[in-house]
């Protein structure tokens, strides 16, 4: 990343300056960089290096506040229906469905799920937020 840094710091023009760094992080929009970068680029490395970590930093709070509306909201519940089990959000939003078959006689060859199975990963899956957040959920 310094190496992108310094290359972008190193550039004369503004422009090639933010799509030095935007390619870097993979940042598709260069919407926040037109607020962030002055029309004139400074021919001072220190200020450049300032704008960049300003502009950085006014980034990473963007996409946190994105990444805080779109997340799934709590609790994540279990669901069956006659042929799958689903998970769902506290707003029903489904966030998986787990199929499985009843008759085990009529099972394909691609040896579908037991009700059971498929009710112990649909159950797992709707733990996974308490475990990622280290908690422990029945």
């Amino acid at each position: 990343m310094s190496n992108v840094l310094e290359q972008a710091i190193s550039s004369d023009d503004v422009d090639k300056a933010a799509k030095i760094i935007r390619d870097a992080l993979g940042i598709g929009s260069g919407d926040v960089a037109k607020y962030c970068f002055p029309k004139t680029w400074p021919a001072d490395h220190e200020q450049r290096a300032h704008i960049i970590g300003n502009w950085l930093q006014t980034e990473a709070r963007f996409i946190g506040r994105v990444m805080e509306t779109h997340r799934f909201p709590l609790p994540w519940t279990v669901d069956d229906t006659h042929s799958c089990f689903a998970v769902h959000d506290a707003d029903r939003q489904a966030l998986a469905y787990v199929y499985f078959e009843v008759d085990s006689g009529a099972r394909s060859a691609a040896n579908p799920r037991t009700p059971e199975e498929a009710r112990r990963i649909a159950t797992n899956i709707a733990k996974l937020p308490y475990l990622l957040q280290g908690e422990t959920r029945a």
